[in-house]
C-alpha cells in the first residue's frame, strides 16, 4: 500500500520543505487531468464540449479533462442531448483531483445550459454533485441540499419517471440509494451532463503566497531558509492549512502499536505519512551505505506486507530519492528519536489567493525587512540578513562568500527561490493582475533573473571540483547583475499594484 507523492517536488531544498511538498503537489492534488468521467457509451459519440481552456481525452467512456496553463477560470462541461421521457443515465467519477475542498464534480439536468449557466452553475435546472471534500450535494433552482451520510460515492444514476426526475448514488454500481427526486415537467428535449468545477487549485495559491522571504545567516546552520513559516523546535512543522501533523514518542510506538512495523502499517492504512530519523549507514541506496555514520530525515509513505518492505523518500546528494528497503534495515537504522507524521487534511475553508499578503511580501523583500517580527510574540524572530539585503552580504563580506562557495544549499536555494517567482509572476499574469503593457516586461525580468540564478549554481558546483579561483569572480559578478534585476523587477511589481 502506497500514499500519493511527488517523486520530484518543487520545494525541496531542506526535507522539511521536500516532505510537505511532496504531500501536497502529486498526481491526486495537481496534475494536468483533473478529472475523469465514464459517459453513457451510447452518448459518446454525441456528446456537446465546453472547455474554455482545458483539453480532452476519450479512452472507450472514460472522458479525462486535461488543464492548460494554471487553469484559474475554466469551465469544463460535457453534455448531450436526450429526449424528455429516458430512462436511465449513469455516470462515473473515475478520479477526482483535489483542487479546494469546495471544488466539486457535478451532473446536470438542464433545457438549455448556456454560457451563463456553466458559468455559475447554480443557475442550471438540477444538479448533483461530489465536493473533493467528499460530500454529496443536490442543487435545484439555486438551493442547496447537502446528503451528510453518503461521501465518497463513485456512481451516480439519473432517472426520469412521468414528470418527476429521480438521483441515485452507489459505491458500486450495483446497490442504488435514491438521495433525492423533484417534479420535472420537462419540453421535449433535455440537455445531460458533466461539469468539472475543479479550477480553484489551491496549490499554486500556497506557492503564491508563501516563498516569498528568505533570510541569509552565515552563523546558523541552515545558512539560508524561507522565513514565511512560524518555526518551533527548529521545524515548520506546526500550522499547515493543507496538512495535520502529530508526534509520537518512541514508547507509544512500542506500548500501543507493539513495534515499529506495526506503527508503520497502521499509520499509512489512516493516510499518515511517517517522518523518521534514520542513520543511512545502514540503509542500502543510500550514498551513506556501509561508508558512514549518518543521520538523516526520511519520509515513509507505504509497506508491502508481503514482501515486509517499506516506501520511503530520501535526501540523497541533495536530491530526493525513492527506495523499497527491506524493514529489517529501517529497524536497524532507526536512531529512536520521536516520529512525526503528516495527513493530507484540508481545512474546511477554501485557501484563497491573497494579494495584498504578495504585495506587502515582495515590498518586504525588496527592501530587506525582517518580516518575522510580525510572529515574535508566539515565537523567536530570525537574524541575519533578509530579502535583496542578503546580496549585499554575500558581495561584501569575504566570510559569507567562503560559505556560498562551500555550501551548495546557498546556491540552490537562492535558484530555486527565484523558480517559484517564476511561477508566481506566471499565476499572476494568468490571474489578470497585470496590464498587458507591462506583463511582457515582468516575464522578461524573471526569465534573465531565473537564468542568472542558474548560472550562479552551475559556477560554484564547478567551483567545488575545481577550486579554479577564476570562477568565484563569475560567481560575484553574476550576485550583482541578480541584485539589479531584481530591485528593477520587484519595483516595476510593486508600482504596477500600487497604480491599481
Amino acid at each position: 500500500m502506497k500514499l500519493p507523492i511527488n517523486e520530484k517536488p518543487f520545494i525541496r531544498t531542506y526535507p522539511d520543505f521536500m516532505f510537505l511538498d511532496t504531500i501536497i503537489n502529486n498526481s491526486t492534488t495537481n496534475d494536468s487531468c483533473i478529472s475523469i468521467i465514464s459517459f453513457p457509451e451510447d452518448k459518446i459519440s454525441s456528446l456537446y464540449y465546453s472547455l474554455q481552456t482545458a483539453e480532452y481525452e476519450i479512452n472507450g467512456n472514460d472522458i479525462s479533462i486535461i488543464r492548460k496553463g494554471y487553469d484559474i477560470d475554466s469551465r469544463k462541461a460535457i453534455w448531450f442531448e436526450t429526449e424528455s421521457d429516458f430512462e436511465d443515465i449513469v455516470f462515473q467519477i473515475k478520479y477526482q483531483q483535489f483542487t479546494n475542498s469546495w471544488d466539486s464534480v457535478l451532473f446536470f439536468v438542464d433545457e438549455d445550459p448556456t454560457d451563463e449557466k456553466l458559468d455559475f452553475y447554480p443557475k442550471l435546472r438540477l444538479v448533483i454533485g461530489r465536493y473533493c471534500n467528499g460530500m454529496i450535494y443536490i442543487l435545484t433552482n439555486g438551493e442547496y441540499v447537502y446528503i451528510p451520510d453518503k461521501t465518497d460515492v463513485k456512481f451516480f444514476r439519473i432517472r426520469k419517471g412521468k414528470d418527476i426526475i429521480y438521483f441515485y448514488v452507489s459505491y458500486d454500481n450495483k446497490d442504488w440509494t435514491e438521495i433525492y427526486n423533484e417534479e420535472f415537467r420537462t419540453p421535449e428535449k433535455l440537455k445531460i451532463g458533466s461539469l468539472s468545477c475543479l479550477q480553484n487549485n489551491q496549490y499554486f495559491k500556497w506557492l503564491c503566497n508563501n516563498f516569498i522571504m528568505f533570510k541569509f545567516n552565515k552563523n546558523h546552520q541552515s545558512r539560508i531558509d524561507y522565513v514565511d513559516f512560524i518555526e518551533r523546535d527548529s521545524s515548520i512543522f506546526t500550522v499547515h492549512p493543507f496538512v495535520k501533523f502529530s508526534y509520537e514518542k518512541t514508547e507509544i510506538i512500542d506500548d500501543v502499536y507493539g513495534g515499529l512495523w506495526n506503527y508503520i502499517v497502521q499509520s499509512v492504512k489512516n493516510g499518515k505519512y511517517i517522518q523518521l530519523i534514520l542513520n543511512e549507514n545502514y540503509i542500502p541506496g543510500t550514498d551513506a551505505y556501509n561508508e558512514r555514520e549518518f543521520y538523516h530525515e526520511s519520509l515513509i509513505y507505504g509497506f508491502d506486507d508481503v514482501k515486509k518492505t517499506v516506501f520511503m523518500l530520501i535526501v540523497n546528494g541533495g536530491k530526493p530519492k525513492l527506495l523499497e528497503t527491506d524493514y529489517k534495515f529501517v529497524k536497524e537504522s532507526w536512531s529512536g528519536a520521536d516520529s512525526i507524521t503528516f495527513e493530507f487534511k484540508p481545512s474546511i475553508n477554501s485557501y484563497e489567493l491573497d494579494i495584498v499578503n504578495i504585495y506587502e511580501r515582495i515590498s518586504a523583500y525588496h527592501s530587506g525587512n525582517n518580516t518575522t517580527e510580525a510572529h515574535k510574540h508566539l515565537t523567536e524572530c530570525d537574524s541575519g540578513n533578509f530579502g535583496i539585503k542578503i546580496y549585499d552580504e554575500l558581495l561584501n563580506n569575504k566570510e559569507s562568500q567562503e560559505l556560498l562557495l562551500q555550501d551548495i544549499r546557498i546556491p540552490f536555494m537562492i535558484h530555486e527561490h527565484k523558480k517559484c517567482m517564476q511561477l508566481r509572476m506566471e499565476y499572476l499574469a494568468e490571474w489578470g493582475l497585470f496590464p498587458k503593457i507591462y506583463e511582457a516586461r515582468i516575464e522578461n525580468y524573471i526569465k534573465k533573473i531565473v537564468n542568472t540564478s542558474e548560472i550562479i549554481l552551475v559556477l560554484i558546483m564547478k567551483y567545488q571540483r575545481s577550486k579554479n579561483q577564476s570562477i568565484c569572480e563569475r560567481v560575484i559578478n553574476n550576485i550583482k547583475i541578480l541584485k539589479d534585476l531584481e530591485t528593477k523587477c520587484y519595483r516595476l511589481f510593486l508600482n504596477i499594484l500600487e497604480s491599481v
